[in-house]
């Protein structure tokens, strides 16, 4: 009795299990569910993160002596050979009196400017009203962004802008009475100001930088094309002292290096690129924008490289860095972006000449992805320009002799990234 139960039992198991196995086939073949993704116009960096030491020539503003140094040029600021540099004053007081000396006659000479310039404003107010919005933004922004130098040049520019404001609403006639007292001031500061000690001049015309950091004569800048791994690594690990009989330096050649270590694989990447294009280097903690930049070198030593690139621009942003970071910019790569999940091979036949000049047909794998065009699904080929662990770059518009299966994806195409059972020509209710 129990061995019957026990066969029934069974019976009904198996018979249960058949069933869900059926009615899941049919769901799968009836019932399928697809992800999709809307296919977009993209463009990809093919980049290189790198920590690497910029080399430039750099000649010392020499001065050991006492006194106060007084700047008259700031760092960024390009300059000739024999320009001058700072003042040296004996005190603190006589620089202070020559920088307000200069702002004072500064003041007066724009005061004297708007005076001449009379109704040449006329009716100018609203145009002028922008200006001195636009100058207020622009000293916030150079605020936030900690060039207190240009916020200090707006402030300058706004109080102009306000005295012309005043002359256009007919609110003062002149500034005669402001003149005079700015005069009165002028020789007050004059007087206190004397005469400096000395005047520092630069060496050689190129950049000021005020700042020394000790590396500028740790590389030698006229052989950085065969620095080697171990003398990068040493630049970016060995303490350097900053040279303290020295009022700044001058760099003096628009041409510099960029030096970085990375592996030999990619050293082999970059070596490629010495006869060709070139690259781009952007430098993330320093400016938004990129640096024109070539592979002038690619020094192998054992499993590492030291990449020298030659850049040719340079400003007051590039001037100063030193031990950087930066993304060395291969190449940038646009055109339609599909994930890397949607991506699969199919067969298909297309015609090929032979050795014999004839056309006839060939089977062959080509890479695509499925589309979903209303109730029906589709294979459509890609040509892949670039590629990450996520997305491929497909080719855009590929000549006709690449696309075997008669077209490829298109933008807004929407493409399948997860499903079962697909293949071309397949109708979806």
């Amino acid at each position: 009795m129990d061995s019957r139960r026990s066969k029934r039992l069974m019976s009904a198991v198996i018979a249960l299990l058949l069933l869900v196995y059926v009615g899941y086939q049919f769901y799968r073949t009836h019932h399928t569910d697809y992800k999709t993704e809307t296919a977009s116009y993209f463009t990809a960096s093919d980049s290189l993160s790198v920590s690497g030491v910029a080399i430039r020539k750099e000649t010392y503003v020499d001065y050991s002596g006492g006194g106060v140094v007084d700047y008259m040029v700031s760092t960024g600021d390009h300059i000739e050979k024999g320009g001058q540099v700072a003042r040296v004053y004996a005190t603190e007081a006589q620089a202070t009196a020559q920088r307000n000396l200069e702002s004072t006659e500064s003041e007066i000479e724009k005061l004297k400017s708007l005076e001449s310039a009379g109704v040449a404003y006329a009716s100018d107010i609203d145009t002028v009203t922008g200006r001195i919005n636009e100058t207020l933004t622009g000293i916030l922004s150079n605020t936030l962004s900690g060039d207190f130098t240009g916020a200090s040049e707006k402030r300058d520019n706004i109080l102009y802008l306000i005295n012309e404001k005043q002359m256009i609403a007919g609110k003062v006639n002149n500034f005669d009475q402001r003149i005079k007292t700015l005069e009165s001031r002028r020789d007050t500061y004059k007087s206190a100001a004397g005469s400096p000690e000395k005047k520092l001049v630069s060496p050689a015309a190129g950049y000021f930088v005020k700042d020394t950091d000790g590396l500028e004569t740790a590389a030698d800048y006229a052989d950085a094309a065969n620095i080697t791994a171990a003398q990068v690594k040493a630049l970016q690990s060995t303490a350097h002292a900053a040279k303290s009989s020295a009022a700044g330096k001058i760099c003096g050649e628009y041409d510099w290096y960029f030096v970085c270590n990375v592996s030999a694989d990619k050293g082999d990447t970059l070596g490629r690129l010495i006869s060709g294009s070139g690259v781009q280097l952007n430098f993330p903690f320093v400016s938004s924008g990129t640096v024109p930049a070539s592979a002038v070198a690619v020094n192998k030593s054992g499993s590492e490289s030291a990449v020298v690139l030659e850049c040719d621009r340079m400003d007051k942003a590039l001037v100063s860095i030193r031990n950087e970071t930066a993304q060395i910019i291969l190449g940038k790569y646009s055109g339609i972006r599909v994930s890397k999940d949607a991506v699969h091979f199919a067969e298909v036949t297309a015609p090929a000449k032979g050795k014999d000049g004839k056309t006839k047909e060939v089977k062959k794998n080509v890479m695509g992805v499925y589309v979903l065009n209303g109730s029906n699904i589709a294979f459509r080929q890609i040509l892949p320009l670039f590629s990450t662990d996520s997305y491929v770059i497909c080719e855009q518009n590929p000549g006709k002799d690449e696309v075997l299966t008669g077209s490829t994806v298109s933008l807004n195409d929407e493409v399948i990234t997860e499903g079962t059972d697909l293949y071309d020509g397949k109708v979806v209710k």
